[in-house]
């Protein structure tokens, strides 16, 4: 196994985590959404459909998200401000993150 090197790491040039928990809200994504200045941004987020069977605490938060995600509105802002979604894996080909 290769040893770790950080000098290869690569990063977004911002982090938002004001989506994420039980203080997301729709108002603070399009506020986050108003604020993205040129560059690749992370948003952390965990939205999903969760198993109630699993009896997570997390269940609710996780639908909210995912709620607030799927609104048509943040779809509207993403396409007025023409931002694209990508994956991590997807950033090398968008030039982000030093092409990876």
């Amino acid at each position: 196994m290769q040893p770790h090197n950080p000098a290869l790491l690569r990063f977004p040039d911002a982090f938002a985590n004001a989506c994420c928990g039980p203080g997301a809200t729709l108002e603070r994504l399009l506020d986050i959404m108003n604020s993205i200045l040129p560059g690749v941004i992370e948003l952390m987020c965990y939205p999903r459909y969760a198993d109630p069977l699993l009896g997570s605490s997390y269940i609710s938060l996780c639908r909210a998200e995912l709620a607030i995600l799927c609104h048509p509105t943040v779809n509207a802002r993403l396409k007025d401000r023409g931002i694209p979604l990508v994956m991590f894996a997807e950033l090398a080909a968008w030039g982000g993150c030093d092409a990876l």
